[in-house]
Formats: C-alpha cells, structure tokens, sequence
C-alpha cells in the first residue's frame, strides 16, 4: 500500500520568498542610506558633528552630499587634516563641483595655518589653487569669490595674492551682490589705510541690506578696529534690534570685547551663553569658540 505523506513540501514558495527578498535589497540599501544621510545632515544643522561623523564614518559616506558632510563636520571641530581628505574624496567623486573644491580650499587653508613654514608654503598653495578652480567652476559661488577675495588680500606676492587681483575679483561681484560689492571695497580702501573711504563703504553695505545682522556685524568689526567703542557698540546695538537673541550675537560681541581687550569678565559670561544656545551650523563653530576661549586664557594671564 502507498503511504501518502503529508509533510508541506515549502521548497518552491521559500525560494520565491528569496528571490523576492533579495530583489528588495537593493531598495532597502537606498532607504538606508538616504536614512543615514538626512540624519547625518540633520546633525550638522544642529551642530552635532561627532554625531555626523559617527553616521558617515566607515564606509557611510560614498556619494558626494554624504562626503560634503563628512568634511563639514571634521571642519567644524578643527580637524582639518580629516577634513582636507575629505574633500579630495568629494572633489574625486565629482570634479566640477564648485562647492567640494572651495571646502578643499578651506580645508587647506586652515591646515596652512597651523603648519611649521616649510609645510605652510605648499598648503597655501594648494588653497589658492583651490579657491580659484571653485570660483572658474562657479563665477556666480560668492562663498567661494569671498574666500578667493580674501586669501588675494591676505597672502604676499610670491603665494599668488595681491591686491589688485583682489580688486579686480571684487568687480565681478558687481552685478551680482550690491552689499557684498559694498563691502569688499570697504576692505579694499582698509588695506590701502584710507579708513574714511572704508566706513563709507561699509555703511554703503549696510544701507544695501538694512535687515541684514552680518552688515551691522562688519561696521562692529571695523570700528572696533580703528578703536572707535562707541560706534561698534552702537553697531552691535542695531544687529541685536534686528534679530534679538540670536545665538551668533553673543559669539560675536564676546569676539570683539577680546579684540579690543575690554570687559572679558562678560566676554566670557557671552561665551558661555552662547555654548548653551540652540545653535546651527551657520552659528560660529565649536573650533571657533575653543580659539576665542584660548584667546581670552592669553589675556587673562596678563
């Protein structure tokens, strides 16, 4: 007699389960990562850049946005060897990319800055030439024409600056930006002493873009550098009336009381305010206030 078996034979619909499932993987892996990169970005707009990097770390950060992030991040807490690398990445994976070679620049920059002379030449060097492919890449990039602006206006003949190439780039931001043309003309006529002609230009700016902090900022800066307290004070007053408690104004004030070596009692009170804020990644950086605070030390042991 025949014995019927009753055991399920699950061979073939398992096998349709596989394949179906190893079909979804690849969208799953898209899901995941674009989970990882909204999270990632999320942290940085909040400045949560350990966090970032932990996201896009090992392996995480493949395509341009994810490596963009990445630098961002290592940039934003003063790790800039970790930054310029990258940006190389970034600039690898996409070499007409205006913005990933501006960052590069940036990156280079800020390692020329911390670097012993002989090191510090070809990183200069290497940022020049960085700004420059970003700005040929994207006339139109003012991040990238304002930092070519001011490493032309800061670095000696023999790196490639200048100032009348840095005249000559302020020309092309003309049609585009009436208050940032104002303002570099403003640094243009500083360089040359005639501070008149700068405040001048300066106000210009601010009159261009009168709802605008960063323009009332720019008047404070320079009048506290020509020492004029009572203007910068009253500069700062209006940026505070525009937008009151703004975490940016309390960086920014603490900045220009250790500049001027005044009230560094409540510099620091500012500072801390400031660390405590809800702060985005425009705000000033978390390697910008480890420097003021290291300023302030300086001055305090005085």
């Amino acid at each position: 007699m025949r014995v019927t078996s009753y055991k399920l034979d699950l061979t073939e619909p398992i096998a349709r389960s596989l394949r179906f499932i190893i079909a979804l993987l690849p969208l799953f892996a898209v899901a995941a990562y674009a989970g990882t990169l909204e999270d990632a970005s999320n942290a940085v707009s909040q400045q949560n850049y350990q966090q970032a990097i932990r996201l896009l770390s090992g392996g995480g950060a493949k395509s341009l946005p994810a490596t963009l992030l990445l630098g961002r991040a290592y940039f934003r807490i003063g790790q800039f060897e970790k930054a310029e690398s990258a940006f190389e990445r970034a600039v690898a994976l996409d070499p007409k990319s205006s913005p990933a070679r501006n960052w590069l620049g940036r990156a280079q920059g800020m390692r020329a800055d911390q670097a012993n002379p002989f090191s510090a030449l070809g990183l200069a060097r290497k940022a020049r030439d960085s700004f420059e492919a970003a700005v040929k890449l994207d006339p139109k990039n003012l991040e990238a024409v304002s930092d070519l602006f001011s490493f032309y206006m800061s670095a000696p003949g023999f790196l490639g600056g200048g100032i009348e190439k840095a005249r000559a780039l302020a020309e092309t931001v003309k049609p585009l930006d009436a208050a940032e043309y104002a303002t570099l003309q403003g640094e243009i006529a500083e360089k040359g002493n005639d501070y008149a002609a700068a405040e001048k230009f300066y106000l210009a700016a601010q009159a261009q873009a009168p709802k605008s902090v960063g323009r009332w900022i720019d008047l404070a800066k320079f009048y506290t550098r020509r020492g004029m307290t009572a203007k910068a004070d009253s500069s700062l007053a209006k940026a505070r009336s525009i937008a009151p408690g703004a975490p940016r104004l309390l960086f920014d004030e603490a900045s220009l009381l250790v500049r001027a070596n005044r009230s560094l009692k409540f510099a620091r009170e500012l500072l801390a305010k400031y660390k405590a804020s809800s702060r985005r990644d425009e705000d000033p950086s978390p390697f910008e206030v480890e420097q003021l605070l290291a300023k302030l030390e300086k001055l305090d042991k005085k």
